[in-house]
């Protein structure tokens, strides 16, 4: 597997959207330098302009462990998102030290990033690691989801996600040079914010590789539905929910 350092370096803060796709570079020289790119940020301006309806706020847990590499850099660039629309806020906490908001939001590794809003006040979207490369992207869009009455999912999908009346865990695994990983993170933070009894969590394996569920994993995005369906690579959002579905079912 490559190593993270090469991948913040390299690339890619990346945008997938239905009629268009954008490629952002992050900044190498990040020491006194911002992570993203000036005309990058007045495209990302613009577009928070045009999509964002209600208040999103983005609560990040880090820690003084020193194994957490990227926890000032997942603060940095959250930052840097919120600092690009009055409508984005963040919430900092320690992991060591704020220990009854890790308990209420069930935070079990760090860095943490969730994703809340005026109607989505617990830790249903969550992405644990930094979110470069391409899954940046999918950050992107669910900011936008969530500032959203109700996010944009395809009619048949909407039906099956809505029906679900019990809990439901998604957890998506993915890597930052995963240019497929994005569709599936965005799809699963949209059915979580959709309905409420559906959880999702993005995970990226590069950055806690050393865990037992994480070891045997080879292709991403690799997907687990309440740690029971397991679906490898990108899906409609139809047979994504039909996934879903599925592992309701069988509980």
């Amino acid at each position: 597997m490559p190593q993270i350092d090469a991948i913040i370096k390299c690339c890619v803060i990346n945008f997938i959207y239905p009629a268009m796709y954008e490629v952002f570079m992050i900044n190498e020289n990040t020491e006194h330098s911002a992570l993203i790119r000036e005309e990058d940020k007045r495209f990302l301006a613009n577009q928070f302009r045009k999509k964002l309806s209600k208040t999103v706020t983005l609560i990040v847990f880090t820690s003084s462990d020193k194994k957490c590499m990227y926890c000032d850099k997942a603060v940095e660039i959250i930052e840097e998102v919120s600092s690009l629309s009055d409508k984005i806020k963040t919430v900092t906490y320690s992991f060591e030290n704020d220990r009854e908001m890790v308990e209420k939001y069930n935070v079990k590794k760090y860095p943490a990033i969730i994703v809340t809003s005026e109607r989505i006040r617990d830790s249903r979207v969550v992405f644990y690691g930094l979110p470069s490369g391409y899954e940046f992207g999918s950050l992107v869009e669910s900011i936008e989801s969530a500032s959203m009455d109700e996010p944009e999912i395809a009619d048949k999908a909407k039906e099956i996600i809505s029906g679900i009346n019990m809990p439901v865990k998604i957890t998506v695994y993915i890597t930052p040079t995963c240019q497929y990983c994005p569709r599936a993170s965005t799809i699963a933070n949209k059915f979580a914010i959709l309905n409420q009894n559906i959880s999702s969590e993005i995970t990226e394996i590069l950055e806690f590789g050393d865990e037992d569920e994480i070891k045997d994993i080879e292709k991403v995005p690799y997907i687990k539905v309440n740690d029971r369906i397991i679906v490898i690579g990108t899906h409609t959002e139809e047979q994504f929910a039909e996934f879903v579905m599925g592992a309701t079912k069988e509980q």
